[in-house]
């Protein structure tokens, strides 16, 4: 009978150890995901970049039925930027520290914060990149597809010409700035509407 109970209870801990928490699941689809960005990334070659210049450079896009002339919104480069880190840690750190009670996937590390939860890329297109032109945020994606599974080739910000690095740069600092000023996500999200006008509705993102 105790050779039974002691079996059971081994079985019950395999058990245990074998099923996996949400947030594991959510951590271990992001490692995947940030895996398979780096190796596109890597994959970036002279052909694709030849390709996308030259859409670049005839300027006119077609999105949605309607045409958008890149040359006349002023923050778009001629050609695609080589990638160098431009984002601040600063700007990621607080994120995490606004999220820290939705769970440990918000934990912040001692070191870089490499691994980002997805919908990070959601908020940054939010309250950064709908801060430009409204013609931009709908060129960039039409330029920068995904590849696949969430993931895109190149960062937004490659396409931006020196103007549009400096507006970039500058929305990141406010963003880090209002970030320090609250306590929590939602009331980021509402102090920063209110100082710089971004887009949305706050009451949508309410918890």
């Amino acid at each position: 009978m105790e050779d039974k109970k002691e079996i059971k209870e081994e079985d019950k801990v395999l058990r245990s150890k074998a099923t996996p928490t949400v947030e594991e699941v959510i951590r271990s689809n992001n490692d995947l995901q940030q895996s398979l960005f780096d190796k596109v990334e890597e994959k970036v070659d002279d052909s694709i970049l030849e390709g996308l210049n030259r859409e670049i450079l005839k300027s006119h896009l077609l999105i949605g039925g309607k045409e958008i002339d890149l040359s006349k919104i002023g923050v778009f480069s001629k050609q695609v930027n080589a990638y160098e880190p431009r984002v601040p840690q600063k700007y990621y750190r607080e994120i995490f520290r606004l999220n820290k009670g939705n769970g440990d996937i918000w934990k912040i590390p001692e070191g870089k914060i490499a691994h980002k939860p997805n919908i990070v890329g959601k908020w940054t297109k939010e309250i950064i990149y709908n801060r430009f032109d409204k013609r931009v945020l709908p060129s960039l994606e039409h330029l920068n597809p995904y590849e696949r599974i969430g993931l895109r080739r190149l960062k937004h910000f490659q396409f931006l010409n020196k103007d549009g690095l400096l507006k970039f740069d500058k929305f990141i600092e406010e963003a880090i700035q209002v970030m320090e000023k609250c306590d929590n996500w939602y009331s980021f999200r509402v102090k920063l509407h209110e100082e710089h006008g971004v887009p949305y509705q706050t009451d949508l993102f309410k918890g």
